[in-house]
């Protein structure tokens, strides 16, 4: 096992971690051009309204 072999599992992690953030807004944008939501649901966090598909992202 070389040194570098402890940096594989940290890749995975930074790349997930940035990849979380940015299906957030693109959920929630999609939602709203279907007309399953509106801004309104998202005013106060997300209300009832929100499709679990749609919260989803925001809950990881």
């Amino acid at each position: 096992m070389s040194n570098t072999d402890i940096l594989q599992p940290l890749f995975a992690l930074t790349f997930w971690t940035s990849l979380v953030p940015l299906l957030i807004p693109i959920t929630r944008f999609r939602a709203a051009f279907r007309r399953e939501v509106v801004s309104d649901d998202f005013k106060h966090g997300e209300s009832g309204n929100v499709p679990p598909h749609v919260s989803l992202p925001s809950r990881n």
